[in-house]
């Protein structure tokens, strides 16, 4: 008898604790009905024995899902479905290779059965040609190298009736290339790694993304890191699909762009270059120019070698002019070796590097040495 009372208790706890963490579980059941249409055909033009999918969500978390098939006329319904706040369906069908999915039946406290949906079907298309892309294109410039982030920001549109898949072996691929030589890829918001192959000999994405027609375009965004060899980036395309909006911006001054397709543009939404409606398969020959580079060896040594000459062509015009003025001559061999000094003391200093010390330092030697034997060979000549 105790065994019996202590199994009664047991079971009355499991059922009260069942109930409050699944409160679906005593709920009243429901039905939901739909109708399966193809977009653009008649209404004749059922879609009989689709085989749909119903996706049961309850807080966003799928936590069941039920098979059915389409009638002969289009309809479909879903039985004994939890009639419960919170809970979401969303119905499914594929077609053609491609998952079309109804708008969510969000539930409700006022909800009642039966409830309704609509799953809306369109023609397959494996082309690009009805698909427009909006770019632009950041270049963050740091200030302490030459390293530039590349950040890329896209909207991808169907204009077109039909519903884009790009999974078609045969089909027509969104191609998006990247500067050959970047590196560190990284795919932003909107933009997963099952939407895109990289293929790293072309330094190219091919996107894998699912374009419905009658939808908002689909925005996401990645980037990658450049080192540009020179101050001068060659950025030559050939469109893969039609440009509605091609925008660059830079957050320096200098960076320019000289190509008739683009203009310059500074507005409310700053400063950049930006071309419109450019179409599919066009080949744009694209150089961004004057790329200020933080750490450029050549341009340094130019700008020291040209101070060097400006000092001593200086030195040259004063000492003609005090000749001119009949003025003690200043001897150029005694003012080498006090610039000579003048550059140890720099360096001892810290004021110039180690390469500039050891160019001007072997200039003037130089100089000294042909001094010297101009005035060998002058005296062996008197």
């Amino acid at each position: 008898m105790n065994r019996l009372k202590s199994a009664w208790t047991l079971l009355c706890i499991f059922l009260f604790l069942s109930s409050a963490n699944a409160p679906h579980l005593f709920a009243q059941v429901a039905t939901l009905r739909g109708q399966l249409k193809l977009h653009g055909a008649p209404s004749s033009s059922m879609l009989p024995e689709t085989e749909l999918l119903l996706g049961m969500f309850y807080f966003d978390r799928e936590i069941a899902n039920q098979k059915s098939l389409s009638q002969k006329d289009g309809s479909f319904s879903f039985t004994k479905l939890p009639l419960q706040e919170n809970y979401t369906y969303i119905v499914k069908a594929t077609y053609e290779g491609m998952d079309f999915f109804s708008d969510p039946v969000n539930l409700t406290s006022s909800s009642s059965s039966p409830l309704h949906t609509e799953l809306t079907i369109y023609p397959v298309t494996s082309s690009t040609e009805n698909i427009e892309m909006t770019e632009r294109i950041f270049f963050d410039l740091s200030k302490e190298s030459d390293l530039i982030k590349i950040s890329h920001e896209i909207t991808l549109e169907n204009k077109g009736a039909a519903a884009y898949n790009p999974m078609a072996e045969d089909g027509q691929k969104i191609v998006l290339e990247l500067l050959k030589g970047s590196f560190d890829l990284s795919l932003g918001s909107g933009l997963n790694r099952s939407e895109v192959d990289i293929d790293e000999e072309k330094s190219a994405l091919i996107l894998r993304k699912r374009l419905y027609p009658d939808r908002p375009g689909q925005k996401f965004e990645f980037s990658y890191f450049y080192v540009p060899d020179g101050h001068h980036i060659s950025f030559p395309r050939k469109l893969s699909i039609t440009r509605k909006l091609w925008s660059f911006s830079f957050n320096s001054s200098k960076p320019s762009i000289k190509n008739n397709l683009f203009s310059w543009i500074n507005d409310n939404q700053g400063p950049r270059y930006e071309a419109t409606n450019l179409p599919a398969g066009a080949s744009i020959d694209l150089t961004i120019s004057n790329i200020p580079l933080q750490k450029d060896p050549y341009f340094h040594a130019l700008y020291a070698g040209l101070a060097f000459l400006v000092f001593f062509f200086g030195a040259y015009i004063w000492q003609q002019k005090r000749n001119t003025k009949q003025t003690p001559n200043i001897d150029p061999t005694r003012l080498a070796f006090e610039h000579l000094q003048h550059l140890t003391k720099q360096y001892k200093e810290g004021s110039i590097s180690k390469k500039q010390f050891d160019r001007q330092h072997k200039e003037l030697q130089q100089y000294l040495f042909e001094k010297n034997k101009e005035e060998d060979i002058f005296i062996k000549a008197s």
